[in-house]
């Protein structure tokens, strides 16, 4: 079938019906807007978790977009070097933004350019957390909660043998046994003990 490419408007030939470049250096400009040298060229999608671009090769394989756009504008990558931005934006194509460099020379820029400071730690009263408590996730919002609050009541209110509550429910036998002394989910088991150390 014949179609024309959505970017260069060359005709070409695909079995494929959602065809719509005539090839990867199409498919690849299709995803940002030139807009000089000055501006971040930002990558449309898809991304990866860090925010770098991704481009999708025939093979099945990705390749990071901001690597292809320094291959493609400026030429090969010598083994062994990262392509890194002097603009610190990861999803920027934009080839003048670009420039070679090792794992130390990225870990030198970040450092330079201040980006490596973790945010500092809010203690005591300064912790939102502690100022107001009832924004602190408890029990099923918890990130690593791996029961339900109707499973916790069965747990609690079981009685049979520890061991046969553990195959159950799939969880340790400390576990189980912090569930039936209400040392854990107290907002639930033991409401009045919320905030008090019961050990």
């Amino acid at each position: 079938m014949k179609r024309g490419c959505e970017v260069c408007g060359t005709i070409f030939q695909s079995m494929a019906s959602a065809a719509k470049f005539c090839g990867l250096k199409c498919k690849f400009l299709s995803h940002f807007e030139q807009t000089g040298e000055g501006p971040c060229w930002e990558w449309g999608s898809p991304r990866n978790k860090a925010g770098y671009g991704v481009l999708g090769l025939p093979t099945k394989r990705n390749v990071l977009a901001h690597r292809y756009s320094f291959q493609h504008f400026r030429g090969p990558i010598t083994d062994g070097l990262n392509v890194l931005h002097k603009c610190d934006n990861p999803p920027c194509v934009n080839p003048s933004h670009l420039f070679l460099g090792t794992h130390k020379d990225n870990s030198h820029d970040c450092v330079r350019k201040g980006r490596n400071s973790p945010p500092p730690v809010q203690r005591g009263i300064d912790n939102i957390l502690v100022r107001c408590p009832e924004l602190r996730p408890m029990g099923e919002d918890h990130h690593s909660a791996r029961l339900t609050e109707e499973q916790v009541i069965e747990i609690f209110n079981s009685r049979g043998p520890l061991l046969d509550v553990c195959q159950k429910f799939n969880i340790g036998k400390s576990h189980a046994s912090m569930i039936r002394r209400a040392l854990i989910w107290k907002h639930i088991l033991a409401p009045h003990l919320v905030g008090k150390n019961t050990r």
